[in-house]
């Protein structure tokens, strides 16, 4: 999926699309499809048995690598207060296989 596609489908420019959508949702399309398709990947690895890489493809992003950087980023940015630094620790060395 990609801005273009989207902005294709309701009508619009690329450009006007991208304006408008920041303005509605205060982030550029990137950023807010990043953050959906991470939420979704939290919800499968919590309540299935798939593989990191397998959430990755099913969720739509295709590089693994960057996949695990960007899950890892969120949940240790958006959680620090809940977490010690021991579990800090525990979850670098899970992201960084």
């Amino acid at each position: 999926m990609s801005l273009e596609e989207v902005s294709s489908e309701v009508g619009f420019s690329g450009s006007y699309f991208s304006t408008l959508f920041r303005k509605e949702t205060e982030k550029n399309f990137l950023e807010y499809l990043t953050d959906v398709r991470i939420d979704e990947a939290k919800v499968l690895l919590r309540e299935s048995r798939m593989t990191i890489e397998n959430v990755a493809k099913s969720v739509g992003i295709n590089d693994y690598k960057r996949f695990s950087k960007t899950l890892s980023g969120s949940l240790i940015r958006k959680r620090p207060e809940s977490w010690d630094i021991s579990r800090q620790r525990e979850a670098a060395k899970i992201w960084s296989r």
